[in-house]
Protein backbone atom coordinates (compact mmCIF):
# COMPACT_ATOMS: atom_id res chain seq x y z
CA UNK A 1 0.00 0.00 0.00
CA UNK A 2 2.78 2.25 -0.42
CA UNK A 3 2.95 4.01 -3.83
CA UNK A 4 6.08 5.18 -3.74
CA UNK A 5 7.95 1.57 -3.10
CA UNK A 6 5.21 -0.11 -5.57
CA UNK A 7 6.42 2.34 -8.30
CA UNK A 8 10.03 2.01 -7.94
CA UNK A 9 9.53 -1.84 -7.76
CA UNK A 10 8.11 -1.59 -11.03
CA UNK A 11 10.28 0.41 -12.37
CA UNK A 12 12.85 -1.87 -11.87
CA UNK A 13 10.93 -4.53 -13.39
CA UNK A 14 9.20 -6.60 -10.49
CA UNK A 15 6.13 -7.64 -10.46
CA UNK A 16 3.64 -9.54 -8.07
CA UNK A 17 3.26 -12.92 -8.03
CA UNK A 18 1.50 -14.49 -4.82
CA UNK A 19 0.29 -12.60 -1.55
CA UNK A 20 1.01 -12.79 1.88
CA UNK A 21 0.33 -11.73 5.52
CA UNK A 22 1.20 -11.88 8.70
CA UNK A 23 -0.64 -13.96 11.56
CA UNK A 24 -0.14 -13.43 15.65
CA UNK A 25 -0.23 -16.32 17.92
CA UNK A 26 -1.17 -15.12 21.05
CA UNK A 27 -1.78 -15.63 24.91
CA UNK A 28 -1.59 -13.43 27.59
CA UNK A 29 -0.80 -16.44 30.25
CA UNK A 30 0.85 -19.10 28.38
CA UNK A 31 1.25 -22.16 29.71
CA UNK A 32 2.91 -25.58 29.14
CA UNK A 33 0.35 -28.07 28.38
CA UNK A 34 2.74 -30.73 30.19
CA UNK A 35 0.79 -34.08 28.98
CA UNK A 36 2.55 -32.65 25.79
CA UNK A 37 5.43 -35.00 24.87
CA UNK A 38 8.20 -32.15 22.91
CA UNK A 39 11.28 -33.92 21.42
CA UNK A 40 13.80 -32.29 19.99
CA UNK A 41 16.53 -32.44 17.31
CA UNK A 42 18.49 -30.14 15.31
CA UNK A 43 16.65 -29.20 12.14
CA UNK A 44 19.64 -30.25 10.30
CA UNK A 45 18.64 -33.80 10.70
CA UNK A 46 17.88 -36.15 7.96
CA UNK A 47 14.19 -36.50 9.77
CA UNK A 48 13.53 -33.45 10.07
CA UNK A 49 15.00 -32.39 6.54
CA UNK A 50 12.77 -35.14 5.15
CA UNK A 51 9.92 -34.31 6.96
CA UNK A 52 9.70 -30.76 5.75
CA UNK A 53 10.62 -31.10 2.17
CA UNK A 54 7.76 -33.50 1.45
CA UNK A 55 5.47 -31.06 3.70
CA UNK A 56 6.81 -28.17 1.66
CA UNK A 57 6.46 -29.87 -1.44
CA UNK A 58 3.94 -27.67 -3.29
CA UNK A 59 5.19 -24.83 -2.18
CA UNK A 60 8.17 -22.87 -4.41
CA UNK A 61 11.18 -21.19 -2.80
CA UNK A 62 11.05 -23.39 0.51
CA UNK A 63 14.90 -23.46 1.41
CA UNK A 64 17.16 -25.19 4.64
CA UNK A 65 18.75 -21.99 4.97
CA UNK A 66 17.21 -20.90 8.48
CA UNK A 67 16.47 -23.95 9.67
CA UNK A 68 19.32 -24.70 11.59
CA UNK A 69 18.51 -24.58 14.91
CA UNK A 70 16.61 -26.74 17.47
CA UNK A 71 13.40 -28.34 16.23
CA UNK A 72 10.72 -29.38 18.44
CA UNK A 73 8.34 -31.73 17.59
CA UNK A 74 5.40 -33.89 18.80
CA UNK A 75 4.72 -37.52 18.04
CA UNK A 76 1.58 -39.80 18.32
CA UNK A 77 1.46 -42.95 20.03
CA UNK A 78 3.25 -44.39 17.19
CA UNK A 79 5.83 -42.38 16.78
CA UNK A 80 4.61 -40.29 13.78
CA UNK A 81 5.33 -36.92 14.39
CA UNK A 82 2.18 -34.56 14.46
CA UNK A 83 3.18 -31.07 14.56
CA UNK A 84 6.60 -29.42 14.52
CA UNK A 85 8.28 -26.09 14.23
CA UNK A 86 11.46 -24.19 14.92
CA UNK A 87 11.49 -21.02 17.04
CA UNK A 88 13.52 -17.58 17.51
CA UNK A 89 13.43 -14.89 19.89
CA UNK A 90 13.30 -11.92 18.39
CA UNK A 91 12.75 -8.19 19.39
CA UNK A 92 11.54 -5.21 17.45
CA UNK A 93 10.97 -1.26 18.01
CA UNK A 94 7.71 -0.67 16.76
CA UNK A 95 7.42 2.56 15.63
CA UNK A 96 3.94 2.53 14.14
CA UNK A 97 1.09 -0.01 13.50
CA UNK A 98 -1.41 0.44 10.04
CA UNK A 99 -4.64 1.08 9.83
CA UNK A 100 -6.68 3.87 10.79
CA UNK A 101 -7.00 2.54 14.26
CA UNK A 102 -3.47 1.91 14.70
CA UNK A 103 -1.68 4.36 16.70
CA UNK A 104 -4.45 3.75 19.29
CA UNK A 105 -3.77 0.09 19.91
CA UNK A 106 -0.35 1.00 19.99
CA UNK A 107 -0.55 3.51 22.78
CA UNK A 108 -3.65 1.78 24.41
CA UNK A 109 -1.36 -1.89 24.70
CA UNK A 110 1.89 -0.11 25.06
CA UNK A 111 0.80 1.38 28.31
CA UNK A 112 -1.44 -0.98 29.65
CA UNK A 113 0.48 -3.89 32.17
CA UNK A 114 -0.89 -7.11 30.57
CA UNK A 115 -1.73 -5.69 27.17
CA UNK A 116 1.98 -4.79 26.29
CA UNK A 117 2.66 -8.69 26.89
CA UNK A 118 1.23 -9.22 23.83
CA UNK A 119 2.62 -5.60 21.74
CA UNK A 120 4.79 -2.73 22.96
CA UNK A 121 7.07 -0.62 21.16
CA UNK A 122 9.64 -2.71 23.00
CA UNK A 123 7.88 -5.80 20.98
CA UNK A 124 9.54 -9.55 21.64
CA UNK A 125 8.20 -12.36 19.93
CA UNK A 126 8.98 -16.10 18.91
CA UNK A 127 9.50 -16.29 14.91
CA UNK A 128 8.29 -19.41 13.58
CA UNK A 129 10.29 -21.61 10.71
CA UNK A 130 8.78 -24.55 8.84
CA UNK A 131 6.19 -25.13 10.94
CA UNK A 132 4.49 -28.31 10.30
CA UNK A 133 1.12 -30.14 11.03
CA UNK A 134 -0.51 -33.11 10.52
CA UNK A 135 -4.15 -32.68 9.02
CA UNK A 136 -6.53 -33.60 12.34
CA UNK A 137 -3.84 -32.63 14.84
CA UNK A 138 -4.12 -28.58 14.22
CA UNK A 139 -4.73 -28.81 18.53
CA UNK A 140 -1.15 -30.54 18.89
CA UNK A 141 0.33 -27.23 16.71
CA UNK A 142 -1.56 -25.05 18.51
CA UNK A 143 -0.41 -26.55 22.53
CA UNK A 144 3.23 -26.72 21.45
CA UNK A 145 3.14 -23.10 20.13
CA UNK A 146 1.55 -21.72 24.02
CA UNK A 147 4.17 -24.19 25.33
CA UNK A 148 7.09 -23.03 23.80
CA UNK A 149 5.85 -19.57 24.17
CA UNK A 150 5.60 -20.63 28.66
CA UNK A 151 9.34 -21.80 27.68
CA UNK A 152 10.31 -18.82 26.02
CA UNK A 153 8.89 -16.57 28.62
CA UNK A 154 7.04 -14.79 25.38
CA UNK A 155 3.38 -14.12 24.50
CA UNK A 156 2.99 -13.53 21.08
CA UNK A 157 4.78 -16.18 18.12
CA UNK A 158 4.76 -14.78 14.40
CA UNK A 159 4.02 -16.78 11.71
CA UNK A 160 4.35 -15.27 8.12
CA UNK A 161 2.13 -17.56 5.38
CA UNK A 162 1.40 -17.68 1.43
CA UNK A 163 -2.24 -16.42 1.42
CA UNK A 164 -2.85 -19.48 -0.47
CA UNK A 165 -1.40 -21.97 1.35
CA UNK A 166 -2.46 -25.02 3.80
CA UNK A 167 -0.46 -22.90 6.56
CA UNK A 168 -2.63 -19.80 6.38
CA UNK A 169 -5.45 -22.55 6.05
CA UNK A 170 -4.07 -23.58 9.69
CA UNK A 171 -4.10 -20.50 11.57
CA UNK A 172 -7.83 -19.92 10.51
CA UNK A 173 -8.48 -23.34 12.49
CA UNK A 174 -6.31 -23.19 15.35
CA UNK A 175 -7.71 -19.94 18.50
CA UNK A 176 -4.73 -17.56 17.45
CA UNK A 177 -6.00 -15.46 20.35
CA UNK A 178 -6.45 -11.42 21.00
CA UNK A 179 -4.22 -9.80 19.15
CA UNK A 180 -5.04 -10.92 15.95
CA UNK A 181 -8.89 -10.44 16.65
CA UNK A 182 -8.89 -6.65 17.37
CA UNK A 183 -5.59 -6.15 14.71
CA UNK A 184 -6.61 -5.69 11.37
CA UNK A 185 -4.88 -8.48 9.11
CA UNK A 186 -2.63 -7.12 6.09
CA UNK A 187 -1.93 -8.53 3.09
CA UNK A 188 1.31 -7.86 0.92
CA UNK A 189 3.02 -8.44 -2.39
CA UNK A 190 5.23 -11.41 -2.95
CA UNK A 191 7.34 -9.91 -6.22
CA UNK A 192 9.56 -11.12 -8.32
CA UNK A 193 12.18 -10.30 -10.92
CA UNK A 194 12.87 -12.59 -14.01
CA UNK A 195 15.83 -13.48 -16.15
CA UNK A 196 16.02 -15.54 -18.88
CA UNK A 197 13.15 -17.91 -17.96
CA UNK A 198 10.16 -19.15 -20.03
CA UNK A 199 6.69 -18.27 -19.31
CA UNK A 200 5.89 -22.21 -17.90
CA UNK A 201 8.10 -20.95 -15.26
CA UNK A 202 6.38 -18.18 -14.42
CA UNK A 203 2.93 -19.83 -14.51
CA UNK A 204 4.51 -22.05 -11.86
CA UNK A 205 5.66 -19.47 -9.44
CA UNK A 206 1.90 -18.31 -9.89
CA UNK A 207 0.12 -21.22 -9.10
CA UNK A 208 2.21 -22.53 -6.18
CA UNK A 209 1.99 -20.80 -2.95
CA UNK A 210 5.45 -19.88 -1.66
CA UNK A 211 7.39 -20.38 1.33
CA UNK A 212 8.19 -17.31 3.19
CA UNK A 213 10.65 -17.07 6.17
CA UNK A 214 9.99 -15.19 9.23
CA UNK A 215 13.90 -14.37 9.62
CA UNK A 216 14.41 -13.13 6.23
CA UNK A 217 11.70 -10.49 7.30
CA UNK A 218 12.52 -9.95 10.81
Amino acid sequence: RNPRSANLCEEFGYSPIRKDTTRLFTRLFPRAHTPLKIKVLPASSDRIRILLSTFYADHNHFSFENLNKDYFYVEDDSGEIVAGVQVNRDAWRVIALPGPRGKVLLQLFHHTPFLSRLLSKNFRFLATEGLYYKVGSEHVIEMLLETLLYQHHCHTAIIVVDTGSKVYTLTQQIRLGLLSKISPEVQGNIIAYYQNVDNDYKAGQKEKPSYISVHDLS
